[in-house]
């Protein structure tokens, strides 16, 4: 899953092959997403909120896989 972040910094940080901008916004993975938010370099764009499946109910987490889907962000 991408998510959007938007950079927050001067530092300008470097994810997607490239030196990023401030007021950027970014589709990265999960991991980076959490790694530019941990460091202070931006923001998620949108708000994350518990995924729901196409029923309307919550779906729930593979803990088979190294990323948490039970999450989104919704715009």
């Amino acid at each position: 899953m991408s998510i959007s972040v938007k950079i927050t910094t001067e530092v300008r940080p470097f994810f997607n092959g490239r030196a990023t901008e401030h007021g950027e916004t970014i589709n990265v993975t999960q991991d980076e997403a959490d790694i530019i938010v941990k460091n202070g370099w931006g923001e998620l764009e949108g708000k994350k909120v518990r995924a729901r499946n196409k029923k309307g109910f919550f779906k729930a987490d593979d803990p088979s896989t190294p990323e948490n889907e039970a999450w989104e962000i919704k715009k």
